[in-house]
C-alpha cells in the first residue's frame, strides 16, 4: 500500500471516530514529510504547527517492537520547542483490517481528548458516593 493510500485509510477511520465519539473537528490537513530524516520532520513540523493547531497526528515509519529514534526525537520536540498535544502511530499498524484500526483510531481519539482538557467519558452516579474514600501510594527511592 502506497503512502499516500495509508494516510486516506486511516484518515477515514479517524473521521468513523470522531463521528462515533460525536465530537467536532474540522477537515484534518494532511502533510507528506517524504522523508525518515529527523531534520525533514523538524523542518516540516515548525512550518505547519501553528498556534492554532489544537493538536496533531504523526504516522512514522517503523515497526512495533523496534527502538525507534525518531518517535523519541519528535516526542522531544513536540513536548518542548514545539508544544502541543499529540500522538504518533506506526505506519504498520494503519496496514490492518478495518475493525482493528477503527479501535485503534477510538483509542487515540480517547487520548487526544484527554490531552487537549476533554473527557471521555462523564459518570453520573458513583457507588457510594455518600461514604468517606481515599487512595493512598508510595514510592520507595
Amino acid at each position: 500500500m502506497t503512502d499516500k493510500a495509508l494516510v486516506e485509510k486511516f484518515v477515514d477511520a479517524l473521521k468513523d471516530s470522531v463521528n462515533t465519539f460525536n465530537f467536532f473537528n474540522m477537515e484534518p490537513k494532511v502533510v507528506l514529510v517524504r522523508s525518515k530524516s529527523y531534520d525533514e520532520w523538524d523542518e516540516v513540523l515548525r512550518e505547519h504547527l501553528k498556534p492554532n493547531v489544537q493538536a496533531t497526528i504523526l504516522i512514522i515509519p517503523g515497526r512495533k517492537g523496534q527502538g525507534n529514534p525518531l518517535y523519541e526525537d519528535l516526542k522531544k520536540l513536540l513536548i518542548t520547542d514545539v508544544p502541543i498535544p499529540s500522538q504518533m502511530i506506526l505506519a504498520q499498524t494503519i496496514d490492518r483490517a478495518k475493525s482493528a484500526l477503527y479501535a485503534v483510531t477510538n483509542r487515540l481519539i480517547m487520548k487526544l481528548c484527554v490531552k487537549i482538557g476533554g473527557e471521555i467519558w462523564a459518570i453520573d452516579e458513583l457507588p457510594f458516593f455518600n461514604l468517606s474514600s481515599m487512595a493512598a501510594g508510595y514510592f520507595v527511592d
